[in-house]
């Protein structure tokens, strides 16, 4: 192999490993849009893991699946993302459930724990976005 396709191997390598680290790279407004399409799809599991409980409390697993199937959303829309700190954010959702026609604005707070970012619910209310 000469030199200069050694050369282009190695660039073509550096290139792609920044792509993927680009595409995977954790930030608020993927980690909400994940959330809520996983909710959308009925991926509860997926949807649990972005989210951290306050106060180290966790609804468990079973109750907070309840919530999200009989509060399915039917359609979401990202409004805005207020920034609050380096690392946290408010973002604000127009939400439509399967209960209810028209949209509702609901709040999200986003906090980067261990490098990646989280929804955060507060302990003393059940992740039930809609209601």
């Amino acid at each position: 192999m000469t030199t200069k396709r050694v050369i282009g191997v190695i660039i073509v390598i550096a290139i792609a490993f920044i792509f993927f680290d680009y595409i995977h790279k954790s930030d608020p407004e993927k980690t909400l849009d994940f959330y809520l399409r996983s909710l959308k799809q009925l991926h509860i599991e997926e949807a649990y893991q972005c989210i951290v409980f306050e106060n180290g409390f966790a609804e468990p697993f079973e109750s907070y699946k309840r919530n999200a199937i009989s509060n399915q959303i039917v359609s979401y829309s990202i409004k805005k993302f207020f920034v609050l700190g380096k690392d946290s954010y408010v973002a604000l959702v127009a939400l439509t459930g399967q209960n209810k026609p028209s949209p509702r604005d609901i709040t999200f707070t986003l906090k980067k724990f261990n490098g990646k970012w989280k929804i955060l619910f507060p302990s003393y209310k059940s992740p039930n976005i809609l209601y």
